[in-house]
């Protein structure tokens, strides 16, 4: 029964990394808004959607995988490094907001959205030795946190729709 569950979990997430990766790709080829780092990230839907689904070591998996996966096949080293580090970082903040019983889907990705651009400022300042990448912060936080409702807001109607979550955003114990 265990290894029945075991297989059912591996497939799941093999699903979500690979529709994590059509997000990434599609965003790939979405046009810039004209600011640079500033995408919709639409494969955190995944991301947010696995944290309540199936916890933090799956959407911690599924997103660092998916952060290779597509700078492999359509990135670069340097952004996958910056990818790396704000996924991670998001999700492991996302990990401790969803906890709280008051915040939505909605609130817990946009503070993923907000911690994944600074994490990815504070980034580039280490690599450019130089604090002025701190000059995007207003349109990175702005940005992020749009985004993130935005994002929050999808994956919110993904918990309720997906079967077995009895149409209601789980909470951990």
């Amino acid at each position: 029964m265990n290894e029945k569950i075991n297989i059912r979990r591996t497939a799941f997430l093999g699903v979500m990394l690979a529709l994590a990766l059509v997000l990434s790709f599609v965003e790939h080829h979405l046009p810039s808004p004209g600011i640079p780092g500033i995408k919709l990230g639409l494969a955190n839907v995944v991301a947010l959607l696995l944290l309540y689904r199936s916890g933090l070591p799956g959407a911690l998996a599924v997103n660092v995988l998916r952060v290779v996966l597509a700078n492999l096949l359509f990135g670069s080293v340097a952004s996958m490094l910056y990818g790396l580090a704000g996924g991670i970082c998001a999700v492991i903040c996302m990990a401790l907001l969803y906890r709280l019983p008051r915040l939505s889907p909605v609130g817990v990705s946009a503070a993923g959205g907000v911690v994944h651009n600074l994490t990815q400022l504070v980034c580039a300042a280490a690599v450019t030795e130089s604090l002025a990448v701190f000059a995007y912060a207003p349109a990175l936080l702005v940005s992020g946190t749009l985004c993130g409702v935005l994002t929050g807001f999808c994956a919110a109607g993904a918990i309720r729709a997906l079967p077995n979550s009895r149409n209601e955003v789980k909470k951990p114990k």
